[in-house]
């Protein structure tokens, strides 16, 4: 398939997983059509010279519309395990068909000077409608600590604080090299900051990881080094477990998002119920990220910060600040990290009875303190009004008197 000129054309320049998912969708499209590239769009260049002698065209729009019905009805999904083979489930989710026919499909067509859907004729593809069952679900310190807990690996457990602490996807989880954190993590630093690229949009940002992050990596990062794993500057930071030769393979983002579907069952953080009612794991490990945004945003950290430290488009001038302060993004997120801490840390109960006493004696303190005030109030209010009268005697007595005579009184001598 990858043969063909059409097919070469339509995929020059596009990313590894791209393509994968526009070939996986111009086979089922050839299975459906019974037609090569070329023919499809031999195809395509006779029905757009139809329009200049009065015929009747949209045979590629006809044929993408019957696709997305026959995907949805008729087609046998497949995997590829060595060799292609079929897994006997009948039709795809409606996101997929989608997918297939008004992302991969249409691009093959406009790719080789055929848009779909334009010049007056239309292209019937079901617009998509968030499905309730599909929405991410937004998880807290329980439903984390929760999950923490069922991860029997300390990769999947540092994964899964990474994603929730860090604002990372998938993808960013999986491109991570030992020399991205190297530097940091060996002199003892309790919060890392990551230099981040963007695969999509290649722009660059920092993110931050917590103390927590950082305890259960270094326990991950030994464990490998006990197991033989020699730790270089552009080794994978997370590696496939298993069998020996598999601990040097980087972590694929499927493999995680596999994972992470068993382990969110496990946790009860979703059902097979629901499961099955969805087309995508409403659990799904970028509910991870959302929910940790969420969580940060929502105790006060600037939105903004936020965004830039889980790679979303921002103007240039905040990207251009944060760019410039990493240092002082590391103490925003550390000051706000003590609502995204999943392990909490468990008081011992002899301490709490030693901060208890501690509260009851300066309650008694307060208390003596506050009702020595009250007295002092009350005896300088005692001594003013004995002051008052004084005065008033004092002027009584000495109302008579001349001014020469109230001078010689007072110049006397006291006894």
């Amino acid at each position: 398939m990858e043969g063909f000129p059409e097919v070469v054309k339509w995929l020059r320049g596009r990313k590894e997983g791209t393509k994968e998912g526009y070939l996986s969708a111009l086979r089922a499209f050839e299975e459906y059509t019974k037609l090569t590239p070329t023919q499809l769009i031999d195809e395509a260049e006779e029905d757009r010279e139809l329009g200049r002698r009065g015929g009747s065209r949209g045979a590629p729009e006809a044929r993408v519309a019957g696709f997305y019905e026959w995907l949805l009805k008729e087609y046998v999904q497949k995997k590829f395990v060595g060799s292609r083979k079929e897994t006997g489930k009948i039709g795809v989710s409606e996101n997929l068909a989608r997918t297939y026919c008004g992302a991969a499909i249409r691009s093959f067509y406009k790719a080789n000077g055929f848009r779909l859907g334009e010049e007056g004729i239309e292209l019937h593809i079901p617009k998509g409608a968030n499905k309730r069952e599909n929405l991410k679900l937004m998880f807290g310190q329980a439903e984390m600590r929760r999950l923490f807990d069922v991860c029997t690996s300390l990769r999947d457990k540092t994964i899964a604080l990474a994603m929730y602490q860090g604002f990372l996807r998938v993808a960013q989880v999986c491109s991570l090299n030992y020399g991205d954190v190297a530097r940091e993590l060996e002199s003892g630093e309790k919060f890392l900051t990551v230099h981040m690229r963007g695969r999509k949009r290649r722009n660059e940002y920092y993110t931050v990881l917590g103390e927590e992050f950082v305890d259960t990596l270094r326990l991950y990062l030994n464990e490998r080094r006990a197991n033989g794993d020699v730790l270089e500057f552009d080794s994978p930071l997370f590696t496939k477990e298993g069998r020996q030769k598999l601990r040097h393979v980087r972590m694929a983002s499927h493999l995680i998002e596999n994972s992470f579907r068993k382990l969110t069952l496990k946790a009860e953080l979703v059902s097979q119920r629901q499961l099955e009612a969805a087309d995508i794991n409403p659990a799904r490990p970028d509910a991870l990220k959302s929910s940790g945004m969420n969580v940060a945003k929502l105790s006060g950290m600037n939105e903004k910060a936020v965004k830039f430290m889980a790679g979303d488009r921002l103007d240039k001038s905040t990207m251009a600040f944060w760019m410039a302060r990493p240092e002082e993004l590391k103490e925003l997120y550390r000051r706000h990290y003590h609502v995204l801490r999943v392990l909490s840390p468990k008081p011992e109960t002899e301490k709490i009875r030693e901060l208890e006493e501690d509260i009851k004696d300066r309650d008694e303190t307060i208390r003596a303190l506050a009702e020595n005030g009250r007295l002092k109030d009350e005896r300088l209010k005692r001594l003013e009004e004995e002051l008052r009268k004084l005065r008033e005697d004092y002027d009584k007595m000495t109302a008579h008197l001349t001014t020469e005579e109230k001078r010689r009184i007072l110049s006397e001598p006291k006894d």
